[in-house]
């Protein structure tokens, strides 16, 4: 957006600050130039009431995987060992990778609508960059890096190779990292050299750690589900470095140098914590996801308690419902009623971020970041705990932008307005 433009709401959640009753947005060339009161926020340009709403950074949904969006539905929920094996036999089919492309696209607009404006994608194939390209929603494309797979990448040049042709797809609201898949799945050589590949360029990292009880046994002993999984589909991990607890494993490796966003962490001990709390690692939860497997309770709680970055994610449409970041915010709620609103909306947005290593750009309504955006209609709710409405069922979202661009009116995808 080249045209300055000061949008008014009846309450402005800057997160990074109290909200703000009768507050105003301006944008100038689709950066934040002033917060505040409607009164002192002025300047040429035009001036939109956007009435009885709250505006509030956009949503980050920091683990998701869009590409496995067409199996919604297809799977039961199940344990997590059940419900990869059938997974893996859904990717198998043929025409799954035009669908799995496909549903990149498709994903992204779904999340544009929940008022996620941005998304931590992790993609086997490595295609999210291209997929995405001229979609306005902010990105971290991680590419997945699976030891002897049978499609690539297989191995780290395989995974290179992916990185550089995401590059070349890549658009300016692209950042392209690399992930590790678990420690189960990738062997130790190829893991350092992952992390190498991280540090050489300073890209993003994410891994799944601790995501079942059957992988801390497996990383405790060997054996299990686990070690039969592995034999069964040709992956078996004969690394005996692959052995002890995942925090510890991340520092042997020089992961936790990185400062890794870690996906789950499901099972997660007391030391475990106390060792995490110790490192800049983020932890993104997936709260709907988690009970869609029937894991044990988590401890997000306790780690943000520790000082942990705790963030959240959707997951994918293959263990879940939507890829709304509200809607998971909401399940947190339920179960903790007395949670702070405001420490929520955080986790649903700056922490996020944070995450993400994008805290510069996105995640909260500051002056200097992008104006990535959301107006959710709220239920005539005029107290002083307005953030607290956020959450209940009744509101929605109205009106989304991204690097200053209107992409959501009414609650509807504007294509036209949206191709960059």
């Amino acid at each position: 957006m080249s045209d300055a433009v000061t949008l008014r709401a009846r309450w402005v959640v800057p997160v990074e600050g109290p909200a703000i009753e009768n507050g105003a947005v301006r944008i100038e060339r689709g950066l934040i130039t002033a917060v505040g009161r409607a009164g002192a926020v002025s300047g040429s340009g035009r001036v939109e009431d956007l009435g009885d709403v709250m505006v509030v950074p956009g949503f980050v949904n920091a683990h998701t995987h869009l590409e496995l969006g067409c199996y919604a539905g297809r799977i039961a929920p199940q344990p997590f060992w059940d419900w990869i094996e059938r997974l893996i036999a859904l990717r198998r089919e043929s025409g799954s990778g035009e669908r799995e492309r496909a549903s990149i696209a498709a994903g992204a607009r779904m999340s544009l609508e929940a008022g996620v404006t941005c998304v931590g994608d992790i993609s086997r194939s490595g295609w999210s960059a291209a997929a995405l390209r001229g979609i306005p929603i902010r990105r971290v494309c991680f590419v997945e890096l699976i030891s002897g797979a049978p499609t690539p990448p297989g191995d780290p040049d395989e995974l290179i190779e992916a990185v550089n042709a995401a590059e070349e797809a890549a658009d300016e609201l692209t950042t392209v990292g690399v992930s590790p898949h678990a420690f189960y799945s990738v062997s130790w050589n190829d893991l350092r050299r992952t992390v190498a590949i991280a540090a050489e360029a300073d890209r993003p990292i994410t891994m799944h750690v601790a995501e079942t009880a059957e992988e801390i046994e497996w990383l405790t002993g060997g054996g299990g589900r686990v070690e039969n999984f592995l034999t069964r589909y040709g992956l078996a991990n004969a690394s005996a470095a692959i052995r002890g607890g995942y925090v510890e494993l991340l520092h042997r490796v020089l992961m936790t140098r990185l400062r890794p966003l870690l996906a789950h962490a499901n099972y997660t001990s007391d030391e475990e914590l106390r060792m995490l709390a110790e490192t800049r690692c983020g932890v993104a939860y997936c709260p709907r996801a988690h009970v869609y497997f029937g894991h044990a309770g988590h401890r997000w709680r306790e780690m943000l308690s520790a000082g942990i970055n705790v963030c959240v994610g959707t997951d994918s449409l293959a263990s879940n419902s939507s890829l709304s970041i509200l809607d998971e915010l909401r399940v947190m709620r339920r179960e903790n009623a007395g949670f702070p609103a405001a420490e929520l909306l955080e986790i649903g947005t700056i922490r996020g971020a944070r995450a993400l290593g994008i805290e510069e750009s996105c995640g909260s309504l500051v002056v200097g970041k992008s104006a990535d955006m959301v107006a959710m209609q709220l239920d005539g709710n005029t107290g002083k705990n307005a953030v607290e409405s956020l959450f209940e069922e009744t509101s929605f979202v109205r009106s989304v932008w991204v690097a200053g661009r209107s992409i959501v009116r009414d609650g509807i995808y504007d294509a036209q307005n949206a191709t960059m």
